[in-house]
């Protein structure tokens, strides 16, 4: 419900006043107050949203007290009540910040209608926390061509409604922009703690509200992209791995593995580097070597046999390979390691992971 504050010497122009307000369903509290010092006063306990000011109030000049008001209660409005010998300080008045005039004696319709301009009627409101409610849904569905056209519509429902209401226009930018804040932290988002919300809604006004959220909905949802590719590029990984580990025996071409998850050659070749800091050729060749130590350690098989094992054509090729990797030929090394025990080599299967310690196979 909304607050008005009823500046006026005169006690039954406030009568008056009061009366015409009751009218107004979305008006809950109305304050009085006779000179300009009690106006202050009620301004600092009462907060009102909308002051009808006469410009003639003993006790203050009319712009020093619409200025101090103001800064009292930033987001209030201020409509000053004036006659025709008044021009001149209604002048000063909205120079100094005042919202709107109204010339007295005014009929009943023309204050109401002044007071809906700055007071917007509740199914206004209504309206635009609906379509809040939507905008955030789709956001949070990550149903981007709904929620560009829910923002669009808010924006403009928003600007039709307080177009002539910068407080209200502002307080509705806030909401918004909080609903989008608490949607993408829900969705653990970084832009939700690095964008700054609240300067955001700050420089809202009647002609950027519009691209302003537009532009935030981009940003979520390019983030949103960003965090699907991520995850879909560690699936990608993780089944060639998968496949690397069955085949890697048999021989296992960078071509194969491309096929198998239907990306090309040159894609996956980029995306694994990036991934494990190695490429795929030499991750192959190392997952070789890791499987021909533990049969050199734990086997008895010829160097030549654990060779063609590993699906190399000639064992001089495999001993250059073996030697490149470690430092020492396949039988130099079988001679410093000596034989595991069998404990020791389950353990080892079980938690093989490879360099970069990221991935598991």
């Amino acid at each position: 419900m909304y607050k008005v504050l009823l500046v006026d010497d005169e006690y039954l122009v406030r009568e008056t006043l009061k009366t015409i307000l009751k009218n107004h369903a979305e008006i809950g509290m109305i304050e009085e107050a006779a000179s300009g010092k009690s106006a202050l006063e009620k301004c600092a306990s009462f907060n009102p949203d909308l002051v009808l000011l006469d410009t003639t109030v003993p006790g203050a000049e009319v712009s020093g007290l619409v200025k101090d008001m103001k800064r009292i209660a930033k987001n209030n409005s201020i409509v000053l009540l004036h006659d025709y010998a008044s021009s001149q300080l209604v002048s000063e008045a909205l120079a100094a910040g005042a919202d709107d005039s109204l010339m007295k004696p005014a009929r009943p319709e023309d204050i109401l209608s002044m007071v809906k301009k700055y007071l917007p009627d509740h199914d206004h409101r209504r309206t635009i926390e609906m379509l809040l409610v939507r905008l955030l849904e789709y956001v949070f569905q990550e149903n981007y061509k709904k929620a560009k056209e829910y923002g669009k519509t808010v924006a403009a429902e928003t600007a039709l409604f307080y177009r002539y209401d910068k407080r209200r226009l502002r307080e509705t930018a806030e909401l918004i922009f909080t609903g989008l804040q608490q949607v993408t932290d829900k969705k653990q988002l970084s832009i939700a703690k690095t964008l700054n919300w609240q300067g955001k809604a700050a420089r809202i006004n009647l002609f950027n509200f519009e691209e302003e959220l537009l532009a935030i909905i981009e940003e979520i949802f390019m983030e949103i992209e960003e965090n699907q590719k991520f995850v879909q590029d560690k699936k990608i990984i993780q089944s060639v791995l998968n496949y690397i580990e069955k085949n890697y025996k048999n021989g296992v071409t960078l071509e194969e593995a491309a096929a198998y998850v239907h990306l090309s050659p040159f894609y996956l070749s980029k995306l694994f580097k990036k991934e494990l800091k190695i490429n795929f050729v030499s991750y192959v060749m190392e997952r070789k070597v890791e499987k021909a130590k533990d049969l050199l350690e734990n086997t008895d098989l010829p160097v030549l046999n654990i060779a063609m094992e590993l699906n190399y054509k000639e064992a001089n090729y495999f001993s250059k390979v073996f030697k490149k990797v470690t430092g020492m030929t396949p039988s130099e090394y079988r001679k410093k390691k000596g034989k595991r025990n069998k404990k020791e080599r389950l353990l080892l299967r079980k938690n093989y992971k490879i360099l970069n310690g990221n991935w598991y196979i």
